[in-house]
Parts: structure tokens; C-alpha cells; sequence
């Protein structure tokens, strides 16, 4: 590849990156927000495309439940559906963090830090 080429290619992105911005897009936002305790695992995240939607997803066969929340405790995912499996929901704003928990019964449910 020429040097005009690189060049050029990379000049296409820096634009294309800031006419996103400038858009109003953003980066991904709490992208694999994980959690583990003692073999549970949970994830939470949102992303570019669709920052407006919370995905969780359970990824441990460890018989407990996986949540999520989106930018507070109010707005809460559910994931019941056992190991490897995710669930999305639309939310109705602009996502800004995201925490990830495991559902233990009869105890404090392990969480994430907010991201």
C-alpha cells in the first residue's frame, strides 16, 4: 500500500469518526461488564448501536440467576433463563452505565462496580 493511500484511508477514518461524534453517537458504554464470585459469572452491557438497550447475560451453569441495571437501581434485567443465555430489553434513554449482578438466594447478591 502506497503512503498517498494510508494516507487517504486514514484521513477517511478520522473523518467518518468525527461525523459520528458530531452525530451524537457515542462510544461503547459499559461494554462486558462482568462479575464473578465463587465460579457465578454475570454480564451486563450496552452498546454504540443500540445504547438506548441493556443486555444481560448469565454466563456460568451455576444454577443462579443473572441481572443487570442501567444507569440506577431502578431500571433492573432480569436473565432467568439459565447458563449462555441473554436477554435485551429496550429501555426509553440514553444508557450511561451499567452494573452486572448474580442472584444468590438467602444472601447479598454480588455485583459489579458501575461502569
Amino acid at each position: 500500500m502506497s503512503f498517498l493511500s494510508t494516507t487517504r484511508s486514514r484521513l477517511v477514518a478520522a473523518v467518518a469518526t468525527a461525523g459520528l461524534l458530531a452525530l451524537g453517537a457515542t462510544p461503547a458504554l459499559a461494554s462486558n461488564i462482568h462479575i464473578s464470585n465463587q465460579g457465578n459469572a454475570a454480564k451486563a452491557w450496552t452498546s454504540t448501536e443500540h445504547s438506548w438497550t441493556l443486555h444481560v447475560k448469565d454466563i456460568a451453569d451455576d444454577g443462579h440467576n443473572a441481572y443487570g441495571f442501567a444507569n440506577d437501581t431502578n431500571h433492573k434485567l432480569y436473565d432467568v433463563y439459565g447458563a449462555n443465555s441473554s436477554v435485551s430489553v429496550y429501555q426509553g434513554f440514553n444508557i450511561t452505565k451499567t452494573q452486572a449482578c448474580i442472584d444468590v438466594r438467602w444472601a447479598n447478591d454480588p455485583c459489579s462496580s458501575w461502569k
